[in-house]
């Protein structure tokens, strides 16, 4: 008779390299996606707000206005992404509001969304 204990620890140690190669990969993914979801949200918001400081008068450079934004709000969200990422980032987003015809003044003039 087979001792059950071999097959319970041969079957642990199958479980865990699933677990191992499989689950976690996917995890880390996942969670990564959140993130530049989360991150691509807080570019955006940060965008519209310039957008709107730079109508009213309240902000002159609107490039700078969303760049500190952004890295103020990815701060206090645990998030970090490099300078070059973060402008490539707020490009997008304005390139975006201007494709569906938003008036993004001044903000797009500072910004090279040519490429």
């Amino acid at each position: 008779m087979m001792d059950i204990t071999q097959v319970v620890v041969a079957l642990i140690g199958v479980l865990a390299a699933v677990v191992t190669a499989q689950l976690i990969p996917w995890i880390r993914q996942k969670t990564g996606a959140v993130k530049w979801e989360r991150f691509l949200d807080i570019v955006a918001v940060a965008v519209g707000a310039a957008e709107q400081m730079g109508l009213s008068g309240v902000v002159k450079d609107k490039l700078a206005y969303a760049e500190t934004q952004v890295r103020i709000a990815m701060e206090r969200q645990g998030l970090w992404y490099d300078g070059e990422t973060v402008r490539a980032a707020i490009e997008a987003a304005v390139k975006a509001m201007k494709d569906e015809g938003l008036d993004m003044g001044a903000l797009g003039d500072g910004i090279d969304i040519t490429g």
